[in-house]
């Protein structure tokens, strides 16, 4: 079969923000790449439950065993969410969102500069979402802390 639907090594999945390359969401493409390399590129809702159910396994194993990258994923999808990806269209974000959504862009600014200082700790996926992420976003310490002053500021509490 993957001699009739050759594999280019071109996923079509469209990707948008954060959260789609996060070490767990890397992981996921390498092992839909492995999937359609030897089963051919074929569209076909059976490829994609099983690149879907193998990322879920993934995804609870990390929780447990890999908090870090459980929680740089889950980061990554508070930070989307503020910037309206995966918000329902026409809605704005709460106060408490937005809260959340700016912790976590504190905590992946964090990581990537903990990557940064030690590269050679961290898995070649986290080095490469520490990369993208800190072309999207000044990664400093002082960057980093001006997102927590912000979510810390008294004006923006609500009563």
């Amino acid at each position: 079969m993957s001699i009739q639907h050759k594999f280019d090594g071109n996923l079509r999945r469209q990707k948008e923000g954060t959260q789609y390359f996060t070490s767990l969401a890397l992981f996921r493409d390498d092992v839909e790449c492995l999937l359609r390399d030897l089963y051919g590129d074929v569209d076909t809702e059976a490829l994609d439950s099983i690149v879907w159910a193998v990322f879920h396994i993934v995804e609870s194993f990390t929780e447990y065993m890999r908090p870090d990258l459980w929680k740089e994923h889950q980061d990554a999808g508070e930070l989307d969410y503020i910037c309206g990806i995966g918000a329902p269209e026409g809605c704005g974000v709460s106060y408490r969102e937005w809260r959340r959504g700016m912790v976590a862009k504190h905590d992946l600014m964090l990581r990537v500069c903990e990557v940064r200082e030690n590269p050679s700790a961290f898995s070649a996926y986290t080095g490469e979402f520490a990369a993208r992420f800190g072309e999207m976003w000044d990664c400093s310490a002082e960057a980093a802390a001006e997102a927590m002053a912000a979510v810390m500021d008294p004006s923006l509490r609500i009563l």
